[in-house]
């Protein structure tokens, strides 16, 4: 009986095998910090993704069978992260070089989301969205005070959602990361906490964290109309070891307590929302 070699095996098999290979694993974090910007998870990639493929795929090089299989499944095995308030611009950096197995900066995103699958959608919900360049006009205002543009407003993100189903196609997981950006730079801020209708009568329910609090309510409504079969949210990036829940029957307001912990921390390194 003939030994059994590397490439006598089957396509699937060397695709199950090459998976492994393949999830990008980050460098470890250079230096401690207080911030909640920790480095993203295996399989998460986030940026740098020209030098990350070609080292994911420089030992399949010598065997184009293997160099054909593992660049399929570099994008099965890694989540790709793209930021809501713009898609194209924010995929145009991980575009697929013309007969090559490469992806270098582009202005033509397209050709790559088309054959995403995994996708993990940033969306700010803090008020750190607006230029710093140009104050509010009040307080509670979203509205710039010398433009007037409404630079809280969520227009943009629901419509880039809308088309989600046109740009990749055939994208059959999402990942929702509430980005709250004050937590993400500097480990501190507002707790989310919905206002009590005594509250909320009295006028005390525009402080940050109820503010945030509906428009991660109004994202989870969004999201579930993305055409995508599978959809979750949650504080912080997809991660593998996060506790999943599965809330397809609840409410957005219902979404966000089983989200929410007791405290910034615990709300942070909390559960993976299953939402459609």
């Amino acid at each position: 009986m003939p030994a059994t070699t590397l490439l006598s095996l089957s396509d699937e098999l060397l695709a199950h095998i090459c998976s492994y290979a393949m999830t990008h694993q980050p460098p470890p974090p250079i230096t401690k910090t207080t911030s909640y910007l920790q480095h993203p998870p295996p399989g998460l990639i986030s940026e740098q993704i020209s030098k990350t493929l070609r080292g994911l795929l420089t030992p399949f090089r010598c065997c184009s069978r293997l160099y054909r299989i593992a660049k399929h499944q570099f994008l099965e095995s890694n989540i790709i992260l793209l930021h809501l308030s713009d898609i194209r611009g924010s995929a145009s950096r991980l575009e697929f070089t013309s007969g090559t197995s490469q992806m270098i900066m582009t202005g033509n995103p397209e050709p790559l989301l088309r054959n995403l699958v995994h996708v993990e959608l940033v969306v700010s919900i803090s008020d750190m969205r607006a230029p710093f360049s140009q104050p509010f006009a009040s307080r509670i205002s979203g509205k710039l005070w010398k433009s007037g543009n409404d630079v809280l407003s969520l227009n943009k993100e629901a419509e880039n959602l809308k088309r989600l189903a046109v740009l990749c196609p055939n994208l059959r997981t999402l990942h929702v990361c509430l980005k709250v950006d004050e937590w993400v730079l500097y480990g501190r801020g507002p707790q989310l906490k919905r206002k009590t209708a005594e509250e909320v009568e009295g006028g005390n329910a525009n402080d940050a964290g109820s503010r945030y609090l509906r428009l991660a309510e109004v994202i989870v409504e969004l999201a579930r109309e993305a055409e995508v079969k599978f959809v979750t949210v949650s504080f912080n990036h997809w991660r593998s070891s996060a506790q999943a829940v599965d809330v397809r029957e609840k409410s957005a307001e219902e979404v966000m307590d089983a989200c929410l912990g007791s405290s910034l921390h615990e709300t942070w390194f909390g559960p993976v929302a299953r939402i459609k």
